[in-house]
């Protein structure tokens, strides 16, 4: 049986996706164990598919396999078909713009000496348009650790990775999960990790390594830039890490809402001083606020007293207020420094 799979969800990915491949190609070609390299690509329309039509498939220790969509399903609907179809024991999605450093692969054997169901890497951050390393490790100074329980999960990392390369799943576990009711769009491996994490943590066996064995590419015309949807008459990109904060958030109430302890320690409430700052912005570029966003976001941060103290009164004020404060980052920086505030 292949050790891992490596999937890829590619959308329009034609400036990225070559060296991204080449990078697993070159990786593979220096172990002793077979890989199978997945690709779902989600009709893309730059050049993607005829780039994947002409890939010869003779390489060392790598199969590669090509599902074409005949329409763009979506992101969740890929990494789905990427944990249905994979045949690794071990499944690690990755973006088809990121990169696997040379001890990824390297890893693997040591992952499968724990025997993990559950594992998350390290990341280190480039930004394409200065291309330079922004952020050397995804999680600040948390040291490798193994869990066998939900709440030292929690406590110590704050739940699942939000950033998709970081993770990696026991495929035979995690592809119980695929079928299941969705409750956010953008999130949906976010929900089959948490599903998978609650429904068998009488028994899991989880590994985070801290040596970044990934380098994620942060685009300038990416989705984490352009968005998937409008808010109001704007696109959802307009407002920076709004929707995803909110949405993320209101996951997490409803996927632990039999789990408050879990919810009290989850990455989304633990930066007290994180709701405002995305508020702020948000409503510095024009967060239309009306009744039903008001409602959404008191469920979402009903724990949060940042949120009802300073988050309600900046959302009913003027823009121009927001505006005035959208220059006090360096002063949460400070304070989160000052206050050891955790940001994950």
């Amino acid at each position: 049986m292949t050790n891992l799979t490596v999937g890829i969800p590619v959308f329009n990915e034609i400036d990225h996706l070559e060296k991204t491949f080449g990078n697993l190609v070159d990786l593979a070609s220096k172990i002793d164990y077979a890989i199978e390299v997945l690709i779902v690509d989600n009709f893309s329309t730059d050049g993607t598919r005829t780039y994947l039509e002409s890939i010869n498939n003779e390489f060392v220790n790598l199969h590669l396999r090509i599902i074409f969509n005949d329409k763009n399903e979506g992101f969740t609907h890929s990494c789905d078909t990427l944990m249905k179809e994979a045949v690794g024991e071990y499944l690690w999605i990755i973006g088809g713009h990121d990169l696997i450093n040379s001890e990824g692969f390297a890893s693997i054997k040591s992952i499968l000496d724990f025997s993990p169901d559950y594992v998350i890497c390290n990341a280190r951050i480039r930004d394409e348009n200065s291309n330079v390393i922004i952020n050397e490790s995804l999680w600040g100074e948390i040291k490798s650790h193994d869990f066998t329980n939900l709440k030292d999960f929690f406590e110590i990392m704050g739940g699942p990775c939000q950033a998709v390369s970081c993770n990696i799943y026991r495929t035979s576990l995690i592809k119980r999960y695929t079928d299941g009711q969705q409750v956010t769009h953008l999130w949906g491996f976010i929900e089959r990790i948490m599903d998978m994490l609650l429904d068998n943590q009488a028994s899991l066996r989880i590994r985070y390594i801290d040596a970044p064995l990934v380098e994620m590419l942060i685009e300038t015309e990416g989705w984490q830039a352009q968005g998937v949807e409008n808010f109001g008459l704007k696109p959802a990109r307009t407002f920076g890490a709004f929707t995803p904060a909110l949405q993320i958030s209101e996951l997490y109430n409803i996927k632990l809402k039999a789990e408050p302890i879990l919810i009290k320690m989850a990455a989304p409430f633990r930066d007290k001083l994180g709701v405002v700052r995305i508020i702020v912005i948000a409503k510095a570029q024009g967060l239309p606020v009306d009744m039903e966003l008001l409602k959404r976001l008191s469920i979402a941060y009903k724990r949060s007293i940042q949120f009802w103290v300073v988050g309600i009164p900046i959302l009913l004020s003027p823009q121009m207020i927001s505006r005035s404060l959208i220059h006090t980052r360096g002063m949460v920086h400070v304070f989160r420094r000052i206050f050891k505030i955790k940001t994950y």
